[in-house]
């Protein structure tokens, strides 16, 4: 169950159940977040980068993504994320979505977006379709985000609906 209150901080709250193929996911997604576990990627499929540091929101995301759990790639932190997105360029994968917290440790939002933007520059690729999300996103920071390269924002706790929308509206299935 996911619930906001009105002074706009947002509070994640997780049934106590686990599923064992919840639990079985969870182990997987444990061992797949070496950035060398490139081989089990598909070069005709679109994938979708989640950039978040908190396990609880990584959870969340796992729930609403268990249905397309192989084409989804999970990195705690901006750094990670940039250099999962650079070694899937390198090596052909395409990153379609990506999903970035805009609380980020080792390397901030601002500079892992700018990098991203960087890459597909310099590589004469498609873009990714970046998503910030936040919990303190207001309606004056969308004009900022776009200028710092992202398409879009969404605030947390982020909805299973909005999730699918994305998707939808991006062409990801």
């Amino acid at each position: 169950q996911l619930e906001s209150n009105s002074t706009n901080q947002s509070q994640m709250y997780i049934e106590k159940y686990m599923d064992s193929k919840f639990v079985e996911y969870t182990r997987v997604l444990e061992k797949d977040r070496n950035l060398s576990k490139t081989s089990n990627l598909k070069k005709d499929e679109k994938y979708l980068l989640v950039v978040e540091d908190e396990e609880t929101n990584i959870m969340v995301m796992q729930m609403y993504l268990k249905n397309i759990s192989d084409r989804v790639i999970y990195m705690r932190n901006g750094k990670e994320g940039l250099d999962f997105y650079r070694k899937s360029i390198l090596e052909g994968f395409h990153i379609h979505l990506i999903f970035m917290d805009l609380n980020m440790p080792v390397m901030s939002w601002i500079e892992a977006t700018k990098e991203i933007r960087k890459v597909e520059i310099t590589h004469s690729i498609r873009p990714p379709f970046i998503i910030a999300i936040s919990a303190n996103v207001v309606a004056n920071d969308q004009v900022h985000l776009e200028e710092m390269g992202f398409n879009h924002s969404e605030l947390k706790p982020i909805s299973n609906a909005t999730v699918n929308r994305i998707l939808m509206e991006q062409s990801f299935f």
